[in-house]
């Protein structure tokens, strides 16, 4: 999740290919907030923030839209993996990654048969061309995917 720039007690960042409506996240230690970008900039939901906070966040992605936009455009085209888990099921989950669908089970990772629709949904690609999933504290090598007889442990 790139940080686009820090403000104060605020981070502003968002998920490389969560959504394609632009938006950004803005999170501090008491609270976190979705900005949508487009058609016009509004609140697309508040956590634990005052108005008063939710109105600099505001005023301060209106000012610096541009350069949001710019790291945004940037970021994307520089993501080159994409990852989007299509299918869950009690066996396990199917995973489209660069155009190419993987089932992942749930008797190689278990780890997944307790995790919300939320958690295992919440995948990204990292730096290192790992599947990533943030809440589960789960990697996954795309290699292991593609080639799964040259990795014959399992999670545990």
């Amino acid at each position: 999740m790139p940080t686009v720039f820090i403000d104060g007690p605020f981070r502003y960042y968002f998920f490389s290919r969560e959504e394609t409506r632009r938006h950004i996240h803005v999170s501090s230690s008491e609270g976190e907030m979705k900005v949508w970008l487009e058609p016009k900039i509004e609140v697309a939901k508040v956590v634990n923030l005052s108005q008063q906070e939710v109105t600099k966040i505001l005023n301060t992605v209106e000012a610096r839209k541009e350069q949001i936009d710019e790291f945004w455009t940037n970021t994307l085209k520089q993501t080159k993996n994409i990852v989007e888990v299509t299918n869950i099921s009690p066996f396990g989950l199917w995973i489209l990654l660069n155009n190419t669908e993987y089932f992942v089970s749930n008797e190689d990772y278990p780890a997944f048969q307790n995790a919300t629709i939320r958690e295992i949904a919440n995948v990204e690609v990292d730096f290192s061309k790992n599947l990533h999933w943030q809440d589960l504290d789960i990697d996954i090598e795309f290699d292991s995917l593609e080639n799964p007889e040259k990795y014959p442990l399992t999670y545990r």
